[in-house]
Formats: structure tokens, C-alpha cells, sequence
């Protein structure tokens, strides 16, 4: 996910949706579609190289392992800030106001 490709898919997915998100406290309907698009572009880009690179991965029970870790320092850092907006439309929504 760190790798030069991967973000700059991301940032592309960004910049194309990013103005038609607001920074108010209620969300239009158009941003599920937008955040559904995003997270299954990405948990798709994540599944295909982890499944190519890791014997054995399994993106669901991956899932369920971070699931489980939530909100402990074992998921502290660049890449689990990445995952989060995945699951998380608040984090998700925060990206893109960032761009």
C-alpha cells in the first residue's frame, strides 16, 4: 500500500472526487456512492497484491484481524490511518476534505 503506484491511484481517486465534498457536519447522498467506489477500488488493489505476495491470504479473515485490533497501538501508523479509510466514512470523508 506504501508503494509509489498504489498511492498515486489513491490520489488520483482523490483529486477527481474531493470538490464535491463539503466541510459541514451533514453528508449529501452523493458521498456513499463516492466512498463505495473508493473502497472497492482499493480493498481490491490491496486483495490482488496480498493474495499474489502472501501464501495463503485471505482478505476476510485479514479483515476480521484488524477489526479485532482497532483503537490498540498494535495499529498505529501510516498504513493503518490508510485501512481505516476503508471501513471508516468519517476517515474517509477527512481525506478527501484534505485534498
Amino acid at each position: 500500500m506504501m508503494r509509489e503506484d498504489f498511492a498515486a491511484t489513491q490520489a488520483a481517486f482523490c483529486r477527481e472526487h474531493c470538490a464535491v465534498f463539503e466541510d459541514t457536519e451533514e453528508n449529501r447522498l452523493e458521498y456513499t456512492p463516492i466512498f463505495e467506489e473508493y473502497t472497492a477500488a482499493l480493498e481490491t488493489a490491496i486483495d490482488a497484491h496480498l493474495t499474489e505476495t502472501v501464501e495463503g491470504f485471505d482478505m476476510m479473515t485479514f479483515a476480521e484481524s484488524l477489526e479485532a485490533r482497532e483503537g490498540t497501538e498494535a495499529l498505529e501508523g501510516e498504513v493503518f490511518e490508510l485501512l481505516a479509510t476503508l471501513s471508516s466514512f468519517e476517515a474517509f470523508k477527512e481525506l478527501m476534505l484534505s485534498y
